[in-house]
């Protein structure tokens, strides 16, 4: 049976819905994405609305260009400072021509886009961008014009929520040059995120080759001791966040709290007052259950996830 024939769709989600159940018994409830869900995602490449990008694309051939995760709540993207400085840092990274120019516009014509197609709903973006176009081959091309394709997928904002973890076998690789850079090339983070699938947990920490902790897959990391915020030295390896800026920069001091930057253990984490994850979509969680350590106080990670979420952090 074909699940996408359009005679059979009750069926069709029945199969997947008892699939899932029986291979992966112990997850929570499925939410499936139906054609429907799919049709509500919004998507341009260059401003023009469309979900079709040329074959000979870079960033498609070989993850030469950088992302964004943005939150949009219906009207103005949070923290677009944040976002700006690292896609200026990441396009310098690929060296790309006018780095601040050409993020800065993409920005600006990004706002634009979600103001005219987004009809004043919340959600997730996601802002690429590739070198464009190119004849075969690593060199890149001289006085390359980047090429903005934006997704659009409408949520509401994420509720505080506490986590379980695991961890990855998967070890961040070294590289100083790639700090500040959130680039295309992400295979890590890929197979990190399906050992969470496989663990039956929301996410797993990953460390790099020395045994120190980086992130999780899809997060920055906070320790907390007392008032005192500990996040992972971000010298080799990890992408440093736009929400973990904001903490740093902004909302941490309000608290009696600050940010310091060390190496972490395993051991450290297992021996925290609080462990924090934060992104752009999650805004700030902290961790229920890491092994057999168990936490059940969250205030810390409340407080910081009520600022940081409400877009107004840096006010």
């Amino acid at each position: 049976m074909a699940l996408r024939d359009a005679r059979y769709p009750a069926r069709a989600v029945e199969f997947l819905r008892l699939w899932r159940y029986q291979r992966f018994y112990h997850l929570e409830p499925l939410r499936l994405i139906t054609a429907r869900a799919v049709r509500s995602s919004l998507f341009w490449v260059d401003g023009v609305a469309t979900s079709s990008l040329p074959a000979d694309d870079r960033g498609l051939l070989l993850a030469d260009g950088v992302f964004e995760t943005l939150w949009w709540d219906g009207s103005r993207i949070y923290y677009p400072w944040a976002h700006e400085r690292r896609l200026i840092s990441g396009l310098r990274v690929l060296r790309f021509n006018d780095p601040e120019q050409q993020a800065r516009g993409a920005l600006e014509s990004l706002q634009q886009t979600l103001k005219n197609g987004t009809g004043s709903r919340s959600g997730v973006v996601r802002l690429t961008l590739t070198r464009g176009s190119g004849p075969r081959g690593y060199r890149p091309p001289t006085r390359a014009i980047a090429r903005a394709i934006v997704a659009f997928y409408p949520s509401e904002p994420a509720a505080f929520q506490p986590v379980t973890l695991g961890w990855s076998e998967v070890r961040w690789s070294h590289q100083p040059l790639y700090e500040t850079a959130k680039l295309l090339a992400r295979t890590e983070q890929v197979l990190a995120a399906a050992e969470s699938l496989s663990q039956g947990v929301d996410d797993v920490l990953m460390m790099d080759a020395e045994g120190h902790v980086i992130s999780s897959s899809c997060a920055n990391v906070l320790v907390r001791f007392g008032r005192q915020l500990l996040t992972p030295k971000l010298d080799g390896s990890g992408i440093s966040g736009t929400r973990l800026a904001v903490i740093r920069e902004y909302v941490a001091g309000r608290h009696g709290a600050s940010v310091r930057d060390v190496s972490l253990t395993r051991e450290d984490l297992l021996d925290a007052d609080e462990v924090l994850l934060c992104n752009a979509v999650r805004g700030v969680q902290s961790a229920a259950k890491l092994e057999s350590r168990e936490w059940h106080e969250f205030a810390v990670g409340r407080a910081l996830n009520a600022d940081v979420g409400s877009g107004r952090g840096d006010a």
